[in-house]
């Protein structure tokens, strides 16, 4: 996720995510973690690119499931794009979805 100098809407989302969470809310938060864990972590250099890619795809889609459940459609929102986003990186490197 690009920053394009510091937006206020993200400025609002990082205090939204310091409030107190309700259980969904923070299951969502706890799977958002483990995706960018995927995109990142020690495995993520030894694994092809589309399996990094399936498996972050997959924790924020199940990240977007919990924000609805809480009715936090902004962080819904957010794990939509980003699952979009790694969706569409699985294509390029020519795995089927």
């Amino acid at each position: 996720m690009g920053s394009s100098g510091g937006g206020g809407w993200e400025d609002a989302l990082r205090a939204e995510m310091a409030a107190a969470s309700p259980p969904a809310e923070a299951k969502g938060d706890r799977l958002m973690a483990q995706a960018r864990r995927e995109l990142t972590g020690f495995w993520s250099c030894l694994l092809p690119a589309s399996a990094t890619y399936s498996y972050a795809a997959g924790f924020f889609e199940e990240a977007a499931k919990a924000y609805r459940l809480a009715k936090n459609w902004r962080k819904a929102a957010l794990a939509h794009h980003e699952y979009g986003t790694y969706c569409i990186k699985r294509k390029r490197e020519g795995e089927e979805i």
